[in-house]
């Protein structure tokens, strides 16, 4: 199977004197990802990110079965955007989640025993 996709990963290794390639560390998965990369720019861009998480756009091939990705060519990336946990937190808490305090006994709302 094949087709695009998108991957999250860690930048190991960037670059090549033959191929140009990456060497990506990806969640879920014991063995690390060698990648092909289209072009020596995108490559460069990738090892400036060296150890740093990037999600990953491009052309996979799966085994048929298993769903095992086997090979990856990236065609651009970008860095996910992460933020603060406690400001998270809040924005949940504000979009209504405050309301579960109010609740005398919310296990019973819940299973729909309360009366």
């Amino acid at each position: 199977m094949h087709g695009e996709t998108t991957i999250i990963g860690e930048v190991m290794r960037a670059g090549g004197a033959t191929d140009v390639r990456c060497l990506l560390r990806v969640p879920g998965r014991s063995k690390l990802l060698y990648c092909d990369v289209v072009d020596e720019k995108l490559a460069r861009r990738l090892g400036q990110h060296l150890y740093e998480p990037i999600v990953a756009t491009g052309k996979a091939r799966w085994l048929n079965r298993t769903w095992r990705l086997v090979e990856f060519e990236i065609s651009d990336f970008t860095q996910p955007e992460l933020g603060n946990v406690d400001e998270a937190i809040s924005e949940i808490r504000g979009a209504g989640l405050a309301y579960w305090d109010e609740v005398p006994d919310p296990e019973s709302l819940v299973r729909g025993s309360h009366e």
